[in-house]
């Protein structure tokens, strides 16, 4: 994978990519992305969230067992079509100034094709690390949602 760094002041950040395509209507998926405060409901190993404030700058509270506390911002809605968050502090994650862009169109069949982009800047563990977590994360999540659907 090349490397790809934008400039963010004077910190290089770091980029991740990811794709995918399901069989759920593009309103769903979007329904439960900007349900901010419904992360619990699709992510599993959430101990607990608190939704603080509501629509657009909502912060929720992610408590994750034996790892900490997560704050994530509500930065931007665009109806049935992105939703774009940040992290306020990077807590017990291994990066910090993450940014994500999560773009829905729609798919084959009816579907809902996903690409959810990050930017971010490491902390303590490579680039190809934070990646693979990233990653990771954002496919439990669709198929989190996807399970719910079903």
């Amino acid at each position: 994978m090349s490397e790809e760094l934008t400039f963010l002041t004077d910190v290089a950040t770091h980029r991740v990519a990811f794709h995918a395509e399901t069989t759920i209507p593009r309103s769903k998926v979007y329904g439960w992305l900007a349900d901010f405060g419904a992360l619990g409901q699709y992510l599993p190993d959430v101990e607990s969230v608190e939704l603080h404030g509501s629509g657009i700058g909502a912060i929720r509270e992610i408590r994750l067992p034996h790892a900490g506390t997560v704050y994530e911002r509500l930065e931007l809605l665009i109806p049935e079509t992105t939703v774009v968050l940040s992290m306020c502090d990077g807590g017990p994650m291994p990066f910090d100034w993450y940014v994500a862009v999560i773009s829905l169109s729609d798919g084959p069949d009816g579907g809902c094709v996903i690409d959810w982009r990050s930017n971010w800047v490491p902390r303590g563990v490579s680039p190809d690390d934070v990646r693979g977590v990233l990653v990771d994360f954002y496919q439990t999540m669709v198929d989190g949602i996807v399970a719910l659907e079903r």
